[in-house]
């Protein structure tokens, strides 16, 4: 198992600063540390233990889990809410997932450091965002001074792995990962999860389930790309 590594702060300051430039323009929007730890009633509210349960590492208290991923943290700070406007934020942890290729060598870790942008509104907003976060995405990794190449992915975690999900996925381009390298690293992803998560955690706008999507900065792999540790 790799070990999560302590924060490069300056990067996180940097990519920071890209998300504040090139996603939410003008809003100095602040960024929250958030814990590794997250409430079990809320993974399994989310779905993800039904879906990627195997993916889950758990504590000696049987009341938590270590989070997979940053957004759960703001779906459970937003549960059973109606939202009277767009909400926005962005969210830095450590975070923990099994994986079967953990190897540093390749740029897998049980254990990394994630910034993520997480975003809920109207369908109609929210895909229109997606839209512009793809471009603003690559404007990032531009000035990391890093190549990537934008490619559908079918295994969005709120979502199962069965054929029929996959290509639904593939078909509404519900998931975007940036690729980087021979290795075909993701270095980040854009989920959008139409009124998933809305459903799921009773979060509302103007009376319907609130669409969401997040966008992830995988920055223990950044490093790693911008270092030659991969290639």
């Amino acid at each position: 198992m790799a070990k999560l590594s302590s924060i490069d702060v300056a990067l996180l300051n940097q990519v920071h600063a890209l998300v504040g430039r090139h996603i939410t323009p003008g809003k100095n929007m602040p960024m929250q540390l958030a814990s590794p730890l997250l409430d079990s009633q809320t993974i399994k509210r989310s779905g993800y233990e039904d879906h990627f349960g195997w993916q889950l590492l758990h504590t000696n208290d049987s009341t938590l889990v270590l989070k997979p991923s940053t957004c759960f943290s703001v779906y459970d700070d937003l549960k059973d809410t109606s939202l009277k406007y767009e909400f926005e934020a962005l969210i830095c942890a450590p975070v923990y997932r099994t994986e079967s290729s953990a190897l540093e060598a390749t740029g897998r870790y049980n254990g990394f450091w994630m910034l993520e942008y997480v975003f809920m509104g109207s369908k109609t907003v929210v895909d229109a965002r997606a839209f512009k976060l793809l471009n603003d995405a690559e404007s990032i990794f531009d000035d990391l001074g890093i190549k990537v190449l934008p490619k559908k992915s079918t295994d969005a975690f709120f979502m199962d792995e069965s054929r029929g999900s996959k290509l639904i996925q593939q078909i509404k381009g519900l998931k975007t990962e940036f690729i980087y390298g021979k290795d075909e690293l993701s270095l980040g992803s854009l989920n959008r999860h139409e009124d998933y998560f809305g459903r799921r955690f009773g979060i509302s706008l103007n009376g319907t389930p609130a669409h969401g999507l997040c966008m992830a900065f995988g920055l223990d792999r950044i490093a790693d790309a911008r270092e030659g540790r991969v290639t």
